[in-house]
């Protein structure tokens, strides 16, 4: 086999290295002293052509350093956790020479645990193995930073793996990832997942829950540097508010947008910065006080891309809010703060009796018809006709308000003219 390489961090502290070619078993246990410096463990005999290792005492060692590295070794790599379902290193890191799956399993006298890394940064540079979730199928990425570039995939036993994201630092998914169990985003406080590929969340549900900290909500990102558009259009349950922090455009497919399971008349996303493009968005769920509103806060902009059944008022605070060319809502009112915009590409985006609340900027990029909804422009009650920009074909242009070649029927049924030079 190729060199494993077991080390620990800084500069003057003391590493074991393992470069038997005939090892093919596990180590028993491997853990560090009071002060993270040494490795400690033994050999069995071997039992399976894999090579595993129990982290057995590792948990509560917060500057010691798995280092994991193969350049010609061509099994499978497993850990097993301790029975708190903990891989507690600082640093986990299957190297860059690594070629090898990596499998995080429980381990608990026969009591389902659920695989965990925790104080860990997991990093994954350019290996070519995958990291596949054990046998619990539920793998818990809790405290600290994790950094995973090789594919998420199911185990082999043919239940779905899920994701559970619990740390109150960041993680970021950038492998072509196949894991069907879905992605539990239940952030601790300031966390971030950064989506940074299209396979990043594999093809299960994304569910964005609260982070328990009051003014700390979950945060997502795509950091990549490049625009990112999921492939696998994964369905999304927005079961809190949350951050879009726009460092970079994000698509997140087509995928259908629940506003989710908790009580709650009103869901907040806040998009900072960039496009934040999604499907359809649905109410939520909850059987006594579901969510049907929408809040848009932040300067970026929110795209949505499907047909909208939600229900209840969308309001723009901030940044602009974009309906695509396929995009409808059933919004009952849609209001504009003063500096919002809302954007309309598509000729049926609104339904016929929506009241619109313009205080801010409506850009319009074709003739949109609310034959039975009314306009209101900062608060006062604007007489049925056709508006639009100096850009637009009507006769009484307004800047001011409306922007783009578009126009807004008011009462006018498609076919009418009025207003219109």
């Amino acid at each position: 086999m190729g060199p494993w390489l077991l080390t620990t961090t800084g500069e003057h502290w003391r590493y074991a290295r393992v470069t038997n070619a005939t090892l093919t078993g596990y180590v028993a246990t491997l853990w560090t002293n009071a002060l993270g410096g040494d490795f400690w463990g033994g050999f069995q005999t071997p039992t399976s052509p894999d090579v595993n290792y129990e982290l057995a005492n590792f948990a509560n060692q917060f500057h010691a350093r798995l280092s994991l590295k193969s350049d010609a070794f061509a099994n499978t790599l497993t850990i097993w956790t301790n029975y708190n379902g903990n891989i507690g290193s600082r640093d986990v890191d299957l190297g860059s020479e690594g070629d090898n799956d990596l499998t995080i399993n429980g381990l608990g006298s026969g009591v389902p645990v659920r695989g965990t890394l925790g104080w860990t940064i997991f990093r994954t540079e350019t290996s070519t193995g995958k990291l596949i979730i054990g046998d619990a199928n539920d793998l818990v990425l809790s405290t600290c930073w994790y950094d995973i570039s090789v594919p998420i995939v199911d185990n082999t036993n043919g239940v779905p793996g899920k994701l559970t994201i619990t740390t109150p630092h960041y993680v970021t998914l950038s492998g072509a990832s196949t894991y069907s169990g879905g992605t539990d985003f239940s952030p601790g406080w300031g966390s971030s997942l950064n989506i940074n590929s299209g396979g990043a969340l594999g093809t299960g549900p994304l569910w964005i829950n609260g982070s328990g900290v009051s003014g700390s909500p979950a945060v997502i990102d795509n950091s990549s540097g490049a625009p990112v558009t999921l492939s696998n259009n994964n369905a999304q349950a927005w079961n809190a508010d949350f951050v879009f922090a726009g460092s970079t455009n994000l698509n997140m497919g087509t995928g259908p947008v629940s506003l989710g399971t908790s009580p709650g008349p009103v869901r907040t996303v806040n998009v900072g910065a960039a496009v934040f493009t999604v499907g359809a968005i649905t109410n939520g769920t909850h059987p006594h006080l579901p969510t049907t509103a929408l809040v848009k806060t932040g300067a970026g902009t929110l795209e949505l891309t499907g047909a909208g059944t939600y229900t209840g008022t969308t309001t723009v605070r901030a940044g602009t809010l974009t309906l695509g060319p396929d995009a409808t809502l059933t919004s009952s009112e849609l209001i504009m703060a003063a500096g919002a915009a809302l954007h309309l590409k598509g000729s049926e985006s609104l339904p016929e009796d929506v009241r619109i609340d313009l205080h801010g900027m409506l850009q319009l990029d074709t003739h949109v018809y609310v034959r039975r909804g009314a306009l209101w422009i900062d608060g006062v009650r604007i007489r049925d006709g056709a508006y639009g920009s100096s850009a637009s074909p009507v006769a009484y242009a307004d800047d001011t308000y409306f922007a783009g070649i578009g126009v807004l029927h008011v009462g006018l049924a498609k076919g009418m003219i009025f207003n219109i030079r």
